[in-house]
């Protein structure tokens, strides 16, 4: 950030190692921007300056995202991004959407 050099942070979610963990406390941030591209790569902002980027992965899900009312998305094999939306009609679905 600022001055600062850019720094890469490399985390096996399946180890995340005691010193590391501040860095995954968001707690209070609010997601100020999140993008994603055509291969799967995710950018997520943070109210508080910090921010993610997750790249896309040819042989596994890379990453997903849950909302509370909105749904979710999650980066499958090969960069594919699938969304589903809980808070509008889907164009099969005759039930309206679920009200916050």
């Amino acid at each position: 950030m600022g001055d600062c050099p850019l720094e890469e942070v490399v985390i096996d979610p399946n180890d995340v190692p005691v010193a590391l963990r501040p860095l995954l406390d968001f707690s209070g941030s609010t997601c100020t921007t999140a993008l994603y591209d055509d291969d799967g790569h995710l950018h997520l902002e943070f109210s508080s300056g910090h921010w993610i980027d997750v790249a896309g992965d040819a042989n596994l899900t890379a990453w997903e995202l849950y909302g509370k009312y909105h749904g979710y998305m999650a980066c499958l094999p090969r960069g594919r991004v699938r969304v589903v939306r809980h808070d509008i009609p889907d164009e099969h679905d005759s039930a309206p959407a679920v009200a916050r």
